[in-house]
């Protein structure tokens, strides 16, 4: 599988009360913990609205140190990015068209 084709973390990852999702990801979803580790999401359009929520289970599953305290690590930043598969990139010898 190429980086392009990516589908849905929900079809990897099992979540309570998400159905299993093969659709393709069209967002990827950088969650970064306020310690600085960070994993990432890709997300289909029908899940994008959940990201906070998921990334939190997510991070709670691969990050658990079992820490107690005021010094528990806790979600801080969820980043997005739009994966658009058909993108069409500009050739060089073309650039001199679009210059003024």
């Amino acid at each position: 599988m190429s980086r392009k084709d990516r589908i849905c973390s929900l079809s990897q990852d099992k979540f309570r009360n998400y159905s299993f999702c093969e659709e393709p990801a069209e967002y990827r979803a950088r969650a970064t913990l306020n310690d600085g580790r960070e994993c990432l999401l890709y997300l289909c359009p029908v899940h994008m609205p959940h990201a906070w929520e998921l990334a939190q289970v997510l991070m709670e599953r691969r990050f658990e140190d079992g820490e107690a305290g005021s010094d528990k690590v806790r979600l801080e930043c969820v980043s997005f990015h739009q994966i658009n598969p058909s993108q069409t990139f500009i050739r060089r010898n073309n650039l001199g068209r679009w210059a003024a």
